[in-house]
């Protein structure tokens, strides 16, 4: 358990650091607008 909980905590930490974050808006937004395009197809990767 002790195991599971610290490594729970680095990939929290990683989550968080900036370039993570800015990685992960970047992805939402092209998510995003995609959709809004209707370019997305289901399956497509």
């Amino acid at each position: 358990m002790q195991n599971a909980q610290s490594s729970w905590s680095v990939g929290l930490q990683a989550d968080t650091s900036p370039v993570r974050r800015r990685t992960l808006r970047v992805v939402l937004l092209e998510d995003r607008l995609r959709r809004q395009s209707g370019v997305i197809q289901r399956g497509a990767d």
